[in-house]
């Protein structure tokens, strides 16, 4: 929900902004490393872009979806 009501208070932020703002990814971890190095490569930055904005996405239908449910009475189901 922290995801959905960010992107309700910020509408033009992109998935990639709204994760490093709230920082839903552990970068910092054991393999972290290795997945968050530092790199200009186009096809290496393009792939994290792609996980930072799925685990965005990700998180927006699942909030979409609990809220659906709520509505109808059935809480907690986000499926």
């Amino acid at each position: 929900m922290k995801v959905y009501n960010f992107k309700k208070l910020h509408p033009t932020m992109t998935g990639m902004q709204i994760e490093e703002k709230l920082k839903l990814i552990n970068k910092a971890g054991k393999n972290a490393g290795k997945i968050w190095k530092k790199s200009t490569k186009p096809k290496e930055l393009e792939r994290m872009w792609n996980i930072q904005r799925s685990t965005v996405s990700r998180y927006l239908r699942q909030a979409d979806k609990l809220i659906e449910n709520v509505a109808k009475g059935i809480f907690p189901l986000n499926k």
